[in-house]
């Protein structure tokens, strides 16, 4: 991918705030996207906003075993931002 190339685009990193996921944001930051980083980990998710320094980044905690409707309470949270 090159430089900026996701300018204006949505990406959704599910598990944003570790590993693979933050490995994820930061090279989808690096491309211009915006992110929405959905996570259990609240903490990790406020580092994880504070170390990309990114206005276009959405952390929301969102828990993986929550039932179907605060899964879509979740991406609704997301869309409307």
């Amino acid at each position: 991918m090159k430089a900026r190339e996701l300018d204006s685009r949505v990406v959704v990193v599910t598990g944003a705030a570790g590993g693979l996921g933050r490995a994820l944001c930061t090279a989808f930051a690096v491309r211009g996207a915006r992110i929405a980083a959905p996570d259990v980990d609240e903490q990790a998710l406020e580092r994880l906003h504070s170390e990309l320094a990114l206005p276009e980044l959405l952390a929301v905690r969102c828990g993986y075993a929550a039932s179907k409707h605060a899964l879509h309470g979740c991406f609704e949270t997301l869309r409307a931002e």
